[in-house]
């Protein structure tokens, strides 16, 4: 797997883990192949690095835009938890109702 589909990966699973589960392996090979072909026909439109800066906000932002993203604050804890060796249905459990939670706080 490439560095933009762990990259990818790497965010859903901390701002909408609940998004994990769609995530094939054939979908993070197509998005491998389209970001590196993106970084390719547009890094020199950036200074060093400017490109790859650029294309994991994008990324970051794009995983964000999910309706299951969690807040700083929950995001915080269900990392927490994982670190702690929580068992994914668990997890995902907390997450679900932290996000239930922000919803709520934000009404």
């Amino acid at each position: 797997m490439g560095r933009w589909a762990v990259y990818l990966l790497t965010e859903t699973e901390y701002w909408t883990p609940e998004a994990l589960e769609e995530l094939s392996e054939e979908k993070l090979q197509e998005f491998q192949t389209r970001q590196a072909q993106w970084l390719m026909e547009h890094e020199r439109e950036y200074p060093d690095g400017g490109a790859a800066e650029v294309l994991r906000e994008e990324i970051t932002w794009q995983v964000k835009q999910d309706s299951r993203c969690l807040n700083e604050d929950s995001a915080f804890k269900i990392e927490q938890m994982r670190m702690d060796e929580v068992p994914l249905p668990e997890l995902l459990t907390k997450a679900k109702e932290l996000r239930s939670q922000q919803e709520d706080e934000e009404m």
